[in-house]
């Protein structure tokens, strides 16, 4: 059975979070994985967005719903901080992209593209949070 209520509650939470307390640094490096990026600087970002996101969205979503399990407060972490991390690094994202048949000059044409990044990349969260629910 789907928890709908932490469904609901999370996705709210989760796209605040993720979109405003995202600082742009975190924004800019986080993806940056090819050889003449600073990977520290990626790492650094990424990990510290996909924590900020995990911690609040996990508080927030499980006290709104009344649900204070410390084992609910760390399987909703642990998932969200680790699934994000691994699809803030747009790695996933790109590798879809190639599958729907984009070309490489495509892909890092974020002007015209970068709309199809946000749009995989949410999906792909969104996935994660109704996995979750289904669990909780």
């Amino acid at each position: 059975m789907v928890n709908v209520e932490f469904l609901v509650v999370s996705y709210i939470v989760g796209l605040f979070i993720d979109w405003v307390f995202q600082w742009q640094c975190q924004a800019v490096n986080k993806s940056k994985w090819s050889k003449q990026d600073n990977k520290f600087i990626s790492f650094v970002s990424l990990i510290s967005h996909s924590f900020i996101y995990a911690s609040f969205t996990t508080i927030i979503s499980l006290y709104l719903i009344k649900d204070y399990s410390i084992y609910h407060f760390w399987l909703v972490f642990d998932i969200l901080f680790i699934s994000h991390a691994i699809i803030d690094t747009r790695i996933l994202v790109k590798w879809i992209m190639r599958f729907k048949g984009l070309t490489n000059e495509q892909i890092y044409d974020y002007q015209n593209y970068g709309f199809m990044h946000i749009g995989i990349d949410h999906r792909l969260h969104e996935i994660v949070l109704l996995i979750l629910a289904i669990f909780i």
